[in-house]
């Protein structure tokens, strides 16, 4: 009984592009499904039932969901990059490093969906993403809390909500995404495995993407 437990409890590691992917897409999904819908419901109230039974609000929801989905997989890529850059070595290429991320996040957008739910979902962003990698590359690693925070306004403009009753809550759409940011980066640095994780990207890019020894520790050495 308590080896089944174990397993019950038992995450899978990440150490493969493969596994980056689906972290990256389902907790880009969760998150940004969990801040707009939560949002929307708490700002109606009681009333939050009959709201989304309106077509036009539900219209405006599926628009703003599919929007934040692409904007917060943008800001989890630049989270994973935060991670990842301190485990490269001397030799290590950051840009190697920022071009195989931005082809995992690429691969990750809408890949557990069926091929119409991911041609509905489907959102450019290829210069928002190639953008925001190199601009993370351009100053110190940052927390995942303020990484997080960076999707507040885009999503918060996007809200169906009229903004003469949304005036003031910016600042609770930026903590829920904090929240939520730290929470999923916690459980990416607990599954983590550095060294086969920095060999199979360097694959993917084809560029030097060693690991330094601290890699090779383990999550809780680290």
């Amino acid at each position: 009984m308590l080896a089944g437990l174990r397993s019950f409890w038992k995450v899978s590691p990440i150490a493969r592009t493969e596994d980056l992917s689906r972290f990256i897409d389902r907790q880009s999904a969760f998150v940004s499904q969990k801040c707009t819908v939560e949002y929307c419901r708490t700002r109606a109230g009681m009333d939050w039932v009959k709201l989304f039974d309106e077509p036009v609000f539900l219209d405006g929801l599926n628009r703003c969901r599919r929007h934040a989905y692409t904007i917060v997989l943008v800001q989890f890529a630049v989270a994973v990059e935060a991670k990842l850059r301190p485990l490269l070595s001397a030799t290590g290429s950051l840009a190697s490093l920022a071009a195989a991320l931005a082809a995992v996040a690429r691969r990750s957008h809408c890949a557990d969906g069926s091929a119409d739910e991911a041609g509905a979902w489907r959102i450019p962003f290829d210069d928002d993403l190639d953008r925001a990698l190199t601009e993370a590359q351009s100053v110190p690693v940052q927390p995942a809390y303020l990484i997080g925070r960076a999707a507040a306004v885009p999503i918060y403009d996007l809200l169906p909500i009229h903004p003469t009753l949304r005036q003031h809550d910016r600042e609770l759409i930026a903590n829920n995404l904090s929240l939520n940011f730290c929470r999923a980066i916690a459980d990416f640095e607990r599954r983590l495995r550095p060294a086969p994780l920095l060999a199979d990207l360097a694959v993917t890019e084809g560029g030097p993407m060693s690991p330094s020894p601290m890699a090779h520790q383990s999550p809780a050495r680290r």
